[in-house]
């Protein structure tokens, strides 16, 4: 008898458990929000102008020759270690 009441016991605390996390997660749920969608208003893009593309090419320029002799000195130091 002992053990029918300890296992109905176990069986209730259990069912107990179950119930409070699935009334956990239903409050925890987010509520679906009905959005409007906005209207699509149409900005005219500025044109990029010669001069901004000029100095756009002339960073990257300088930016590519920074890089290579990075990469040059680097390879350098790598020789001489190999060669003494």
């Amino acid at each position: 008898m002992k053990t029918l009441k300890q296992a109905s016991v176990r069986i209730f605390i259990v069912a107990t458990l179950f119930a409070s996390t699935a009334a956990l997660s239903e409050e925890a749920k987010p509520k679906p929000e009905v959005v409007q969608p906005k209207t699509e208003v149409a900005v005219p893009a500025k044109p990029m102008t010669d001069v901004l593309m000029q100095e756009l090419r002339q960073q990257l320029s300088l930016n590519i020759k920074h890089e290579v002799n990075m990469a040059l000195s680097h390879s350098v130091e790598l020789i001489k270690d190999s060669l003494r």
